[in-house]
């Protein structure tokens, strides 16, 4: 195998298997047609970026966001917890014996919106069921909350603290959403379902 060859074969991995198995040959056969310039290659890495977006789960998708969203408020709390505002902490206590420690922004209308949006897509884009939107829900609240739960161990072990938090209700603050995540989820799925079969009874009519 030739040196463009095996830069051809490493780029076309780049892409998701699902995506490989219709369109990599083709792709390895136009990059071996012309040269393998620095331009092409940026080209074929984002490219490969944008199709594992269109593959990926759609809790997968959302949940990486909003971790990341979550990642960069609580480094904001880590560095300047001292002149965090309310509004702005990411963590709040409550009254309830549980959970005594929130992820307040979970608990946000907008984030509910993000909820129902996560189950509506999973129910388009794999045609499962209600419950199963649910379940994809949790499973994007799981990794929205993973930025947390890993403080949650680092104040456990002494290697960072937070004024005024212990590290047991930090780690599993997260966990305490999973119920209204389901079912926020679930009713999203329902939301998809309505959308698919009015979008079904549509085409019939055209036909």
């Amino acid at each position: 195998m030739t040196t463009p060859q095996r830069v051809a074969s490493l780029l076309v991995q780049l892409y998701p298997a699902a995506w490989r198995r219709e369109y990599g040959a083709e792709l390895e056969a136009v990059l071996l047609a012309r040269p393998l310039g620095i331009g092409t290659v940026n080209d074929v890495v984002w490219s490969a970026l944008g199709q594992h977006v269109r593959y990926a789960a759609p809790p997968v998708v959302l949940g990486t966001a909003a971790m990341a969203a979550v990642a960069a408020w609580l480094s904001v709390n880590l560095t300047m917890p001292e002149t965090m505002t309310p509004w702005g902490s990411l963590l709040r206590h409550t009254t309830m014996l549980r959970p005594s420690v929130i992820m307040w922004p979970f608990r946000s209308e907008a984030y509910v919106l993000l909820l129902l949006a996560c189950g509506a897509w999973t129910y388009i884009r794999t045609g499962t069921t209600a419950p199963r939107a649910g379940f994809a829900a949790m499973e994007m609240t799981g990794l929205a909350g993973l930025p947390v739960m890993f403080v949650g161990l680092l104040m456990a072990f002494d290697v960072v603290s937070l004024p005024t938090y212990s590290a047991l209700p930090v780690f599993s603050a997260s966990f305490y959403e999973f119920g209204s995540a389901w079912v926020w989820g679930a009713l999203g799925g329902l939301l998809g379902r309505g959308y698919v079969r009015r979008r079904g009874a549509r085409l019939e009519v055209r036909g």
